[in-house]
């Protein structure tokens, strides 16, 4: 098979433990190019939060950001496709996360994000994020058109908070994780995989020349859906068990051992 698309996941996959890409990653996504494959950013990350990435590796033409509730053209910087959470879950899903004391916040369409008050976990997202967050006194005193909420918090909180989130919101918000310390809350429906339905039409390639590369639950539903899909030897147990190979490790150049593998020398 030629593979025309590789998607991929940025935190647990491209980036490595120490959050960095390296060359020997580097050099095989730039032969990759030289192909003619087009490699696109698939992240729960904002656009803005991703583009240091995009901008680092010549992502295009589109990226997929908040889990797939957005598609920005990384040309124009203008939002292809959007998707936003319903009100009513979003108050609730803020309520819970308020009643387990773990910080939540909101986006906007860019990538700014927004919370009800400064917190250690609002200072360490916002290191890890490379934004700068705003707090507004009182989520539940605006209106809000967003993508995606964020609860963030301890693994162990979050692992707990988990269950009850997907218990609770089950068919009214998509619940999923891209990291131990962070719940990922989006329109139900939304996931990376729609998201690459659409980028499909958008470039006139099909299913199967897609390879789709991630670690964590946001990624599941983009692995099961790409004509190949890789999870990280470092992912979780679901994402492994709907994968079609597994890669080495973030920390062994996987991204760079798929790409060789299937691509430069497939």
């Amino acid at each position: 098979m030629e593979y025309k698309l590789i998607a991929l996941d940025v935190d647990g996959t491209l980036f490595n433990s120490k959050r960095e890409v390296t060359q020997p990653v580097l050099a095989a996504i730039a032969a990759a190019k030289v192909k003619g494959v087009f490699v696109v950013i698939s992240t729960g990350r904002g656009y803005q939060s991703a583009k240091h990435v995009i901008d680092l590796i010549g992502a295009g033409p589109y990226v997929i950001n908040y889990g797939g509730a957005q598609i920005t053209d990384v040309r124009t910087g203008e939002i292809a496709s959007i998707t936003t959470l319903p009100a009513a879950p979003l108050k609730e899903a803020i309520e819970l996360a308020r009643s387990l004391g773990l910080h939540i916040h909101v986006y906007d369409h860019i990538g700014a994000f927004y919370f009800d008050a400064e917190s250690e976990w609002s200072k360490i997202y916002s290191e890890r994020s490379l934004l700068t967050g705003k707090a507004v006194g009182d989520l539940l005193g605006h209106k809000w058109d967003t993508p995606k909420a964020l609860c963030v918090g301890d693994p162990d909180a979050i692992k707990q908070a988990m269950s009850l989130f997907a218990e609770r919101f089950k068919d009214r918000l998509r619940i999923s994780t891209s990291d131990p310390c962070y719940i990922e809350i989006n329109e139900p429906g939304t996931n990376k995989a729609t998201a690459l339905k659409k980028i499909e039409a958008m470039l006139g390639i099909r299913r199967e020349e897609i390879i789709a590369v991630g670690d964590d639950l946001i990624d599941l539903e983009m692995i099961a859906y790409a004509g190949l899909g890789v999870c990280m030897a470092n992912g979780v147990a679901a994402v492994k068990a709907v994968a079609d190979y597994i890669a080495p490790s973030n920390d062994e150049d996987g991204v760079a051992h798929v790409i060789e593998k299937f691509i430069l020398n497939g």
